[in-house]
């Protein structure tokens, strides 16, 4: 140990500044300056269903992902963070779908009143 190196301070170097945490996650807490310890690590989260990120996770500067609702004529699947429009023949009308429904058929002796879209489904009339 170098002269004016002390315990407190090799512990500090290493306890705190060079933690690392594993791929996907970021430190947070605050760094105990006497024992090197407090710093812990937090893994990026996933959107919940019927969500898609606003903002990425961000392990360098120790931000957590943003999620927003995907919105009407929209959905996403749990845990895929991204938003997806839905098909031709389906709709969403929530803002926060996980997936998109089969629009109905109008049976023998019903006409469409109104078209399916991608935020309502059709609407059948005798």
């Amino acid at each position: 140990m170098r002269r004016g190196d002390d315990r407190s301070s090799l512990v500090r170097r290493g306890g705190c500044f060079n933690a690392q945490c594993p791929v996907g996650a970021f430190r947070t807490g605050e760094c105990d300056n006497a024992t090197g310890a407090g710093f812990e690590c937090e893994a990026c989260a996933d959107c919940e269903a019927g969500h898609y990120e606003a903002a990425p996770c961000d392990v360098n500067a120790s931000v957590q992902r943003s999620c927003q609702e995907v919105g009407r004529g929209f959905h996403s699947p749990r845990g895929d963070n991204k938003r997806y429009a839905c098909e031709s023949g389906f709709f969403a009308s929530g803002n926060s779908s996980a997936s998109c429904e089969l629009c109905a058929q109008c049976g023998g002796g019903l006409h469409e009143l109104t078209p399916c879209s991608s935020t309502s489904d059709r609407t059948c009339h005798p």
